[in-house]
């Protein structure tokens, strides 16, 4: 059975967030920079909205300025542009199939967009669209965390990582965090809590190891070595949850590092695990 309505989700390049114009006090290379971004991804718009008009694949187009009030009866959403893009998708669509486009991709890792969340990108466009419109592909589960503070659900949840620590990143966290039956006091930069997929985001960047997909892990971000701290990072099965507690006022939990976190008290107890129940569900070509 092919899809009937699609939603896809054109990422709004920074070079228009800006209005990046050539009288612009931006200095020059940052705006060559952004100039040649927005060009490649305009150029990939072009190509897939012709192969998608080519296949009469059902696509409604938005920005990503458009998500928050768009609704509708969709049954794929595909998004154009970056992880950022995607995870956008995640946030709003966790109940649909999605599947990921890079519009910049670049062989050269200090060029176009790294994109670890995408499966898709202009190598092979017309391929990907056509099995997308034959259904020849295949499902994945990518597992989120969960959050409960007091043992309260929080009603949000992370494909890449979670974050915690103190709202003002120039000043110290302070947390206890309790793991494999021993408690460690921290004063670090804050924590860094990763799933399988976001272990090659900021986690990896941060230094943390890697792991198994049936299991999560944590890194303490800069940790105050005069404590002596018997543990750093770790990880923790995905039946099982970690725990912490802030000593202090002022932390927050950010979910993907969205823009709006959430503030907990001092000393309520943070529990994070890794569910299925909370899976998105990812159209891998």
């Amino acid at each position: 059975m092919s899809f009937n309505n699609i939603l896809c989700i054109i990422k709004t390049t920074e070079y228009n967030k800006y209005k990046v114009k050539s009288n612009s006090i931006i200095p020059k290379e940052i705006k060559s920079n952004l100039s040649s971004y927005h060009s490649n991804h305009n150029i990939f718009i072009q190509e897939f909205k012709k192969i998608v008009k080519e296949l009469s694949l059902p696509v409604k187009y938005i920005t990503t300025n458009q998500v928050r009030k768009t609704k509708g009866m969709f049954d794929l959403v595909i998004t154009c542009g970056g992880d950022g893009t995607f995870l956008l998708a995640a946030r709003y669509f966790e109940n649909l199939p999605l599947l990921g486009f890079n519009s910049n991709s670049h062989t050269h890792p200090k060029k176009g967009s790294i994109g670890a969340l995408i499966t898709g990108n202009n190598i092979h466009l017309e391929t990907a669209l056509r099995k997308v419109k034959e259904r020849k592909f295949r499902y994945k589960q990518w597992p989120r965390l969960y959050v409960k503070v007091n043992d309260k659900l929080i009603k949000k949840y992370a494909l890449n990582d979670v974050y915690i620590g103190n709202r003002k990143p120039y000043k110290s966290s302070d947390l206890n965090v309790l793991y494999q039956n021993h408690t460690e006091r921290f004063n670090c930069s804050g924590m860094i809590i990763a799933t399988p997929i976001g272990s090659n985001a900021w986690y990896r960047n941060a230094g943390g190891k890697p792991f198994s997909n049936d299991k999560f892990s944590f890194l303490i971000k800069d940790p105050n070595q005069d404590r002596q701290p018997t543990f750093q990072q770790g990880t923790v099965k995905n039946n099982q949850e970690l725990t912490i507690y802030p000593n202090s006022p002022n932390h927050i939990i950010s979910f993907d590092s969205r823009e709006k976190a959430i503030p907990i008290k001092t000393f309520s107890r943070v529990k994070i695990g890794l569910s299925k129940k909370y899976a998105l569900k990812v159209i891998i070509l």
